[in-house]
């Protein structure tokens, strides 16, 4: 999503559900920019980024967690496989080319 600011935005920002404080929710900012626009005839500048978000379980060290799982946070952010999701495909295949059973789980 793209977002239009007053402040230039961090890297990474969060804040715990209202309805539901076991959730938070982690936001990552990327191509920050300023643009300039000119509205109602006066020069306004604001910061353009994109933005994506992904919702996880709150921690008590909710700051130390995101930055330690940074970039899987990020990219799960984006649409891809988290690194759960990732790591029971790769079984999966292994299993499935060496034709030999490895016990699961049973799922994510």
């Amino acid at each position: 999503m793209i977002v239009y600011s007053s402040e230039k935005p961090s890297i990474y920002f969060y804040h715990v559900q209202p309805r539901t404080p076991q959730k938070t929710l982690v936001r990552f900012c990327e191509n920050a920019r300023q643009e300039t626009t000119e509205i109602f005839g006066q020069s306004t500048t604001q910061w353009v980024y994109d933005e994506y978000t992904v919702e996880v379980d709150t921690r008590p060290e909710m700051d130390e967690y995101i930055k330690n799982h940074l970039n899987e946070l990020r990219a799960e952010a984006k649409g891809g496989a988290s690194m759960i999701e990732q790591l029971c495909a790769t079984v999966d295949y292994l299993s499935m080319m060496s034709d030999i059973d490895i016990p699961t789980s049973g799922g994510v």
